[in-house]
């Protein structure tokens, strides 16, 4: 924080696809920031203003495309590091009290900042988003029918089910499934 009351981050986002034949891509992606927390700065609840996401992040990945036969695989690895969160009622190392009503609530609940390891009693604390790596799989089959084009494919995000909670307070996640049918004409 300057005394302008800029804030001052430094970083840098790379993406870099490299064409290895005429059939496979292989890509990267990296982004880094020196700050995700500004002490100083209120972000409302008495703690810092944050940028809500990982200081480090990226990914690797595989494309294969045969336009011949129309069959095509993809292959990515993600990966983001522990990060803290500030957003509304959505922020970690702050024990909330618990409310009226709900199991373990009491009247004389002492929540705050910097309360959470452990908790007081009749207070609940959000934890950091968690280290995280992933890895999606996707597999696809193009048909020609004439002048159209039908493309089926089939994706798997978070193929080993590595259950992570993407933000506080949104239940954890494993592996998703779905496929698509896509018609051009």
């Amino acid at each position: 924080l300057t005394s302008e009351g800029k804030i001052w981050v430094r970083g840098v986002d790379m993406a870099l696809d490299v064409n290895a034949t005429d059939r496979v891509t292989v890509d990267l992606s990296y982004s880094y920031q020196n700050r995700n927390v500004f002490n100083g700065i209120n972000g409302g609840n008495n703690l810092p203003l944050m940028s809500n996401s990982p200081m480090s992040r990226g990914s690797l990945g595989m494309r294969y495309k045969n336009e011949d036969n129309g069959l095509g695989f993809d292959l990515r690895g993600r990966y983001n590091e522990s990060y803290p969160v500030n957003s509304g009622v959505y922020a970690t190392n702050l024990a909330f009290p618990l409310a009226a009503g709900q199991v373990g609530a009491g009247t004389n609940a002492t929540g705050g900042v910097g309360r959470c390891n452990p908790a007081p009693a009749a207070t609940f604390c959000y934890e950091n988003v968690q280290e995280a790596f992933l890895v999606d799989a996707q597999i696809s089959k193009r048909f020609n029918l004439g002048a159209q084009k039908l493309m089926w494919s089939l994706n798997a995000t978070n193929v080993f089910d590595n259950r992570v909670r993407t933000f506080p307070g949104v239940p954890e996640i494993g592996r998703m499934v779905m496929t698509r049918i896509q018609y051009s004409f």
